[in-house]
């Protein structure tokens, strides 16, 4: 296969993950549409790798902001004696873990783009 259709396929493939589709079912759909068994694997991984780093990404920005913007609002909270710091805090808590998350897909994604190529 040519780069470009590699490419092309590691695309469609992604589109199937982002729609819920297990890495498995994309290399079963690659097969049938005509793809070798080890080429469906390889782009199926491809595309699977790159769905994890995008997904970290966006886990890792959005979580950023929850928790600078819930830190920021419950300091301003706090010092007007509101009680709605107490939902900013939770707020800032919820962004904490969503960017662990991210952390931690962003690094199984490397682990898994470490064995693809051995």
């Amino acid at each position: 296969m040519e780069d470009f259709e590699i490419k092309y396929e590691i695309e469609n493939a992604q589109s199937y993950l982002a729609k819920g589709q297990s890495p498995i079912q994309v290399r079963r759909i690659l097969i049938e549409n005509g793809i070798e068994k080890e080429m469906a694997s390889r782009i199926s991984k491809e595309a699977y790798i790159k769905f994890l780093r995008e997904n970290a990404t966006t886990k890792i920005v959005r979580g950023g902001l929850w928790f600078v913007g819930g830190l920021i609002t419950s300091v301003i909270l706090f010092q007007n004696d509101n009680k709605g710091s107490y939902l900013a805090i939770a707020g800032a808590v919820w962004g904490l873990f969503e960017m662990l998350s991210g952390i931690s897909r962003t690094k199984s994604a490397k682990e898994l783009s470490d064995n693809l190529f051995i």
